[in-house]
């Protein structure tokens, strides 16, 4: 087959091949011609030429006049030299919208042959109350019915109250497009059947911006003697913008190029967009919800800045015309910059401080389910089997008690059980605190002839000082707080967004040894390290230790004062279970995890673990638990301090993100 225009005329050239068994084949074309001529006159001329014969087989003339609009006239002159036949042929169309109609005259020879004839279709579909008659012929054809509407809640079908939608255009790759303009229907009618015909949407076609397709192009397969319904969801999408300024020097700028992220409620990624020249950022495409708007954390870090405020919460309402929310302002600022002045070694006549400290919590039942008294504590609770197993391990390695393993309430609890009363009981407690135990639980069961009473008493925290040497110094002008030790400068810089945003006072990061010690230098008297030390321990900063400039000396501390003892009471709770406590490592050790996810090959847990450092700049391990590995993000004290880091797990695809506690044998 060739088709083109030849010097301007429009030409095809058409050859058949038949083969039949042993005979000899039967090659013939056909070449036809179309010229416009002058008054509107269409000439076509055809010829059929055979090659097995090399004979002219046909040849033929027709002429073709346009007609009052929808009306044709044709004549034509045919001669057909194998079957010496000679035919003329004059006839008329009409084509009304429902039908076709005609009349024809042909003379063959000596014969004479009159037609009339009229043709059409009807086409219904009774799903979309779809009656027409048509002018052509759609007898074995398929048809697709296409209805937008807006998906007022974006759940991807049409409920009850959903309207359709109007002034969607479209492409399409065969049959002719049909559009309602009374109910806003789009009709492909003529399709050939089992095939596929392929959609493509314009929703830049619509008269609000907000509207928009969640999916544009569709494959469709087409049947025949039937109209497909394809029903098209167009959402409702929100925008939300604001700015994002610099603050130096008292004064405020807009700050172009900085990521701006939107989060889900639940903090999974949702979009991102960049600041403009003068500050400003707007994003289109957020349906109905609530959302959560920050600076991406990875550029803050790399630029050193800090975001007040850390995030913003917003919600997109549902409205058919789309919602705008605007003033989602942000502000940065520059961390302060590292001082690495080292500090003068201290003499050897120091003040050593015990820095262990221990809360007890303590529980009395009075049951009439056992005969004698029991006693005995609980050192942790856990979700998971291991690591409550492992903590077993670290516990029986202190004392010479039975140490159990109960599930109860969801939580692995481990207990100390055989005690005969509670000298015995407290005559453990020293070798716990001095290896790390901090917070304990003392279950007392009573035996009674009563129903089941449940009493609490809580918090009783004891804190021991051992002076060696010398007395405890008076704190003086000049005094430092040192609120925590780092071995890299990227862990150093997390912690200090925390601290920026809990106090007011001066802040400085000094390298000492090998070690990144974030200090507030600025500290007046006593009176002002007794107002700070409640403000630091509520946001989780537990390695608080006192220097003084004059004699050189560092007082570890703890918040409570020196050989005091703090006893609160809680009001008595009916029929209360002891709440289960997750038992922490000595403050100095971090013993917080962030969980990325787990692999069963260790060589996917590492190229993950590789691309946590190099896209966060954290530190990351592989711990291997049975069969498989599983990559966390370590250096936690603890668990506030793991909560900044969600939102970036989840912005690099991690969906298994929670906070763990390592076990002993896992910690640095």
């Amino acid at each position: 087959l060739l088709t083109g225009p030849v010097f301007g005329v429009n030409t095809n050239l058409t050859t058949y091949a038949l083969f039949i068994g042993n005979n000899e084949p039967y090659v013939y074309s056909n070449i036809s011609m179309s010229l416009r001529m002058p008054l509107g006159f269409i000439v076509m001329p055809q010829a059929q030429y055979g090659y097995t014969q090399n004979q002219l087989i046909s040849a033929k003339v027709g002429v073709e006049k346009h007609l009052f609009v929808h009306g044709f006239m044709n004549l034509s002159l045919e001669r057909n030299f194998r079957s010496n036949l000679s035919m003329g042929e004059v006839g008329f169309r009409y084509d009304f919208s429902f039908a076709q109609t005609g009349f024809s005259a042909r003379q063959t020879n000596d014969r004479t042959t009159l037609v009339q004839y009229a043709r059409g279709s009807l086409i219904n579909d009774s799903r979309t109350k779809y009656l027409r008659a048509d002018n052509r012929n759609n007898v074995g054809k398929g048809g697709i019915t296409i209805v937008p509407y807006i998906d007022i809640n974006a759940n991807g079908k049409r409920d009850n109250g959903e309207q359709k939608l109007s002034g969607l255009n479209l492409h399409t790759s065969m049959g002719r497009v049909e559009i309602s303009e009374s109910d806003t229907t789009i009709r492909i009618l003529g399709l050939e059947p089992y095939t596929k015909c392929f959609i493509e949407l314009n929703e830049g076609s619509f008269d609000n911006i907000a509207w928009r397709l969640k999916t544009r192009t569709y494959s469709v397969a087409v049947d025949p003697n039937q109209l497909k319904l394809l029903e098209v969801p167009v959402m409702v999408q929100g925008e939300a913008s604001g700015t994002v300024r610099l603050e130096k020097d008292g004064e405020t700028r807009g700050q172009e190029r900085i990521i701006v992220r939107f989060f889900t409620s639940n903090f999974r990624p949702v979009s991102r967009t960049l600041t403009e020249e003068d500050g400003y950022f707007s994003y289109l495409g957020l349906t109905p919800g609530s959302y959560i708007a920050r600076i991406d954390t990875a550029q803050l870090r790399k630029l050193q800045m800090t975001s007040r405020p850390d995030s913003l919460t917003f919600t997109i309402r549902t409205d058919i015309d789309g919602d705008i929310v605007d003033g989602l302002d942000f502000t940065l600022r520059k961390i302060v910059s590292i001082d690495t002045t080292k500090l003068i070694a201290p003499p050897e006549k120091i003040v050593k401080g015990d820095t262990s400290y221990i809360i007890i919590h303590e529980e009395v039942r009075e049951l009439v389910t056992i005969t004698e008294d029991y006693w005995a504590m609980q050192l942790g609770a856990f979700k998971n089997k291991a690591y409550a197993e492992a903590w077993m391990k670290r516990i029986s390695a202190v004392v010479d008690k039975d140490v159990e393993l109960i599930y109860e309430d969801g939580f692995y609890k481990v207990r100390v059980t055989g005690f005969k009363d509670r000298d015995e009981l407290d005559s453990y407690i020293p070798a716990l605190q001095n290896a790390g135990f901090t917070e304990i639980w003392i279950i007392h069961n009573k035996a009674k002839i009563v129903e089941r009473i449940t009493t609490r008493q809580d918090s009783i925290a004891r804190i021991t000082e051992t002076v060696i040497e010398k007395q405890t110094p008076v704190v003086v002008s000049g005094t430092i707080l040192q609120v925590g030790m780092f071995l890299n400068k990227e862990d150093a810089a997390a912690i200090l967004d925390r601290l920026l945003a809990a106090v007011e006072n001066l802040i400085t990061v000094r390298n000492e040894g090998g070690l990144y010690r974030i200090q507030i230098s600025d500290v007046k008297d006593s009176t002002e390290i007794q107002d700070l030390i409640p403000i630091l321990e509520k946001n989780g900063f537990r390695n608080i230790v006192l220097i003084n400039p004059q004699e050189i000396s560092h007082i570890p501390i703890t918040g409570a004062r020196i050989d005091s003892l703090i006893v609160e009471e809680v009001k008595t709770n009916a029929e209360k279970q002891p709440i289960p406590v997750i038992a922490t490592p000595a403050p100095a050790v971090p013993g917080i995890a962030l969980h990325a996810g787990h692999y069963y090959k260790r060589a996917a847990a590492e190229r993950v673990k590789a691309r946590i450092i190099r896209k966060l700049g954290i530190p990351a391990e592989v711990i291997q638990e049975w069969d498989s590995y599983h990559v966390v993000v370590t250096g936690f004290f603890t668990r506030e301090e793991t909560f900044r880091y969600y939102p970036e797990l989840a912005g690099l695809g991690f969906t298994e993100v929670y906070v763990m506690e390592l076990p002993p044998q896992k910690k640095p």
